[in-house]
């Protein structure tokens, strides 16, 4: 995307999901709600007895 010339122009909200790679763009940013559910799980993963 930074090759394409792409990111500098934008004066928008980007929306990700959270990809690492996304973040060093600077730019204000929305999680997708299709990975939340995901994250929520992962956190249930970690800690199941505490995350009732």
């Amino acid at each position: 995307m930074a090759d394409a010339g792409v990111l500098p122009h934008f004066t928008g909200t980007t929306v990700t999901d959270a990809w690492s790679s996304y973040l060093g763009y600077g730019r204000a940013g929305a999680l997708r709600n299709a990975h939340i559910p995901r994250d929520l799980d992962g956190v249930h993963h970690a800690d199941p007895t505490g995350q009732q």
